[in-house]
């Protein structure tokens, strides 16, 4: 395995949601900013920093290992495409 940082670290925020939805499910505040809804600063500070924390747990191999859904006891992990390109 390979960890890209610096296209990681290129990646626009609409990305790393997308990216992130393909392993997980999304927070109702983040949908919200995705559809463009009036959101206060306190709450657009908080989606930034969701973001944020989801651009290094992408990173982050250990992590995506550890805590992926696809890890099971009934046998090994299957491939999931992360990226598409």
């Amino acid at each position: 395995m390979h960890v890209n940082e610096l296209e990681n670290s290129e990646l626009t925020d609409e990305e790393v949601c997308l990216r992130w939805n393909r392993l997980y499910s999304m927070p109702t505040l983040v949908s919200r900013w995705q559809a463009g809804a009036g959101l206060s600063e306190e709450e657009l500070l908080m989606v930034k920093m969701v973001i944020n924390r989801w651009r290094e747990r992408l990173m982050d191999i250990s992590w995506l290992i550890r805590c992926h859904p696809w890890r099971s006891p009934f046998g090994p992990a299957k491939a999931v495409l992360i990226d598409s390109r």
